[in-house]
């Protein structure tokens, strides 16, 4: 027998709750690491890519997701570049709020501005 197996056997005569306590935090942490890597491929694939507006979203991750600079997205969102991060709005619930817009026509300006950067793409 290997010094591992003996030192687990050991471990699990002398101290029983302990090493229960360790393989359910050990299962916890792979679930949620699962949960982790599967959210990060999601993001990353082209399924997240020209995803549909929601109010929650920030204008960084429609920015993003859309693949549009900061600034075309400063500017469709009429929000000021000066304006510091903590100070902007945080949703687009904020920007509909403060713009006048409805979800509907922000989302027909991302997808026009989206367009038409791909359009002058080289």
């Amino acid at each position: 027998m290997t010094r591992a197996g003996a030192f687990l056997r050991y471990a699990l005569r002398r101290h029983p709750v302990v090493i229960a306590l360790l393989a359910v935090a050990l299962v916890a942490l792979g679930m949620l690491l699962a949960g982790l890597i599967s959210d990060a491929l999601q993001m990353l694939g082209p399924v997240a890519h020209d995803r549909p507006l929601e109010p929650w979203m920030s204008p960084r991750l429609v920015g993003h997701a859309w693949g549009l600079p900061k600034p075309v997205v400063l500017e469709l969102m009429g929000i000021d570049p000066d304006t510091p991060p903590h100070a902007g709005p945080r949703t687009l619930a904020e920007v509909m709020a403060r713009e006048g817009l409805t979800l509907a026509e922000l989302q027909y300006r991302v997808a026009a501005a989206a367009a038409l950067l791909r359009e002058n793409r080289p």
